[in-house]
């Protein structure tokens, strides 16, 4: 190996035919270590930060009244907060009819079928800066019911 050439994570199939990083996670693309963007960075731990939210969101719930709703409350405002800062803000696109114009990569897009389909579900927020498009979110698709339309 050349003194210059970078060290990069060993990649594995993993038990679903998924490759896996040498972490045991499921392997995405590295963009934001290739971007010359430079709120990459913060939008890849904005992104982690909601992810770790909604997590605990499931889990407690937002509805309830105790210690562990409140801090969730705390902890998304903090988030946002922090990305206004830098003129970034998450965006999520629960329950909007979907189209290919929307910045998103639908991962389920095989699923669908027919021209009624909404956002089921945001997997990761799509990432704005100044109001442009700097990562686009994954979403879950659905067919919506001809009763909804």
């Amino acid at each position: 190996r050349s003194a210059g050439s970078a060290r990069r994570p060993a990649v594995a199939l993993g038990m679903c035919g998924g490759a896996l990083s040498s972490w045991g996670t499921p392997w995405r693309s590295d963009w934001w270590t290739r971007s010359p963007q430079p709120h990459a960075a913060l939008a890849e731990l904005a992104t982690h930060y909601w992810k770790l939210c909604e997590a605990m969101s499931l889990k407690h719930g937002e509805d309830e009244g105790g210690s562990d709703a409140a801090m969730l409350r705390y902890s998304r405002g903090r988030l946002d907060a922090v990305l206004a800062k830098e003129d970034m803000e998450l965006r999520r696109f629960d329950g909007q009819a979907w189209s290919a114009s929307l910045p998103t990569i639908a991962i389920n897009s095989d699923d669908v079928s027919g021209d009624h389909v909404h956002v089921s579900r945001t997997i990761e927020p799509t990432i704005l800066h100044s109001g442009e498009v700097l990562v686009p979110g994954q979403v879950m698709l659905a067919n919506t019911p001809a009763n909804e339309e």
